[in-house]
């Protein structure tokens, strides 16, 4: 009875303990903006819109049907072109209100991609508007001679030197690119003309050669996994799943205990495992697998108080096993539920872009993929497609799930698991609707097959592509 009794306050003060570290949690969160979020908002941003624009570069030259699919996805070229100038304003907003966290570089690499972005797109007046904001260092003066001669803006007290200078003070990329086309040709130097365009060119091929080869393999994922559903044979479950599955031995209380306390001891965890992180360009293991040490506690909780007291083991309670299975079974299963969870959330996402919910870019970008060295992408990569699918498979639909199940039935716990995971991963709207249908699918998977090895692969799949993409397209 003491015993009970103990545990019953602890179970209490660990509730308490939670609930206000999660309530802190979002409470910060919500009094951030989106770039707060960023360790270099001025760089990522430039990198995101420039390769965007780097995108439609030669386009008149792309096959209809290609330009057809493209504006499909994106838009025209003139929205991306909207979304750039966008997005350096709130940059450069941002470095107003935050002037500790603007260097000055990086203020004048955003200022200067804005400037050439509204003289490429004719935004003529908004462009005199923002030359006019430029004040009077060196720096800035010389920029703004550069473009004011490059664009034909009045006569221009300069030398070339100065001109060039100017000119270079652009980072790398599209705009430099395209600054240094209207110099030359201002110059009548053909060959440098020549020389860039085809530089602009290549880019711009290089970055739809790329999407393309990704929408071919999405492309098909979801027409083999709609065969598997069709013609598969994956609708039974397979004999050696019969012995796991969700229906837990424990009823609520006992998975409620668990739950607090490993949700406790895994958020302090990450909340400590993150002060490692203090570089970006230095590979941390602490710091880049803290999905991995923070999650070891939950693992020996489970094991200890729910497993362990009914003679049951991580394999057999959660499906982890082959045996009777196979793998080409697993792989038309897995295949199937992959098409259904990716066709899911691709059209989320574009539905919420079409009705203006589409996610802030901000979270498109994973800088330490983007700016670190490979090491700390590869770290990054290994906690994402690895670590992450691993341990919230058990945490979500191997404990989680089965414990509201126990209480509520089969569809409430399907839910109400779905929204504490997508809740607890603080996006956007879109974003939380994505994740939302994530934890849906994998959820009624777990219960459809009574195994958490399909759920991983798809949700290692699923964060693999997003790596992925972000490599393919912004390192």
């Amino acid at each position: 009875m003491q015993a009970t009794i103990n545990r019953s306050w602890m179970t209490a003060l660990c509730t308490a303990l939670l609930a206000a570290l999660v309530g802190y949690l979002f409470f910060a969160s919500s009094l951030k903006d989106h770039l707060s979020g960023l360790r270099y908002p001025g760089e990522s941003a430039g990198r995101m819109m420039e390769r965007h624009l780097d995108f439609y570069e030669g386009y008149q030259q792309v096959p209809a049907w290609q330009r057809t699919f493209f504006d499909f996805l994106f838009g025209q070229r003139q929205d991306v072109s909207r979304q750039a100038i966008g997005t350096y304003r709130e940059v450069l907003s941002y470095f107003g209100a935050h002037p500790s966290g603007a260097t000055p570089w990086a203020a004048l690499n955003t200022r200067a991609r804005l400037l050439v972005t509204l003289a490429e797109t004719g935004r003529r007046t908004q462009l005199v508007q923002e030359l006019g904001r430029l004040d009077d260092s060196p720096e800035q003066e010389v920029l703004g001679d550069a473009i004011r001669y490059a664009y034909g803006l009045g006569p221009v007290d300069a030398t070339p030197e100065e001109i060039r200078y100017g000119m270079e003070l652009l980072p790398l990329g599209w705009a430099a690119d395209r600054l240094k086309l209207r110099i030359a040709e201002k110059a009548g130097d053909a060959r440098a003309v020549a020389h860039i365009e085809r530089r602009l060119d290549a880019r711009g091929a290089r970055a739809r050669e790329r999407l393309l080869w990704l929408a071919a393999l999405i492309g098909a994922v979801l027409f083999a996994g709609a065969w598997m559903w069709w013609r598969g044979g994956v609708r039974a479950r397979p004999a050696g799943w019969d012995a796991g599955g969700p229906a837990a031995p424990w009823g609520l209380g006992e998975g409620y205990a668990v739950i607090v306390r490993a949700g406790l001891l895994g958020l302090i965890g990450l909340i400590l495992f993150s002060q490692f992180a203090h570089s970006y360009f230095r590979p941390g293991v602490l710091a880049s697998w803290a999905t991995l040490f923070a999650s070891l506690p939950m693992l020996w909780l489970i094991y200890r108080r729910l497993l362990r007291p009914y003679g049951r083991r991580f394999a057999q309670s959660f499906g982890l096993t082959l045996r009777g299975v196979g793998v080409l079974r697993l792989s038309k299963i897995t295949l199937a539920l992959l098409a259904l969870e990716w066709c899911g959330s691709l059209c989320i996402a574009w539905l919420g872009w079409k009705v203006g919910l589409e996610a802030h870019w901000s979270e498109g970008i994973y800088e330490r993929a983007i700016f670190g060295p490979w090491q700390t992408t590869l770290l990054g990569g290994i906690n994402a497609v690895l670590w992450a699918p691993l341990f919230e498979e058990i945490g979500f639909r191997g404990l989680l799930f089965p414990t509201v199940r126990a209480r509520f039935g089969v569809w409430p716990g399907i839910v109400i698991s779905a929204v504490i995971f997508a809740s607890l991963h603080l996006y956007s709207a879109a974003g939380f609707l994505a994740v939302l249908w994530s934890g849906l699918v994998l959820a009624w998977a777990y219960e459809r097959y009574r195994s958490l090895v399909p759920g991983m692969i798809v949700h290692a799949a699923g964060n693999l592509l997003a790596v992925s993409t972000v490599v393919l397209f912004y390192r």
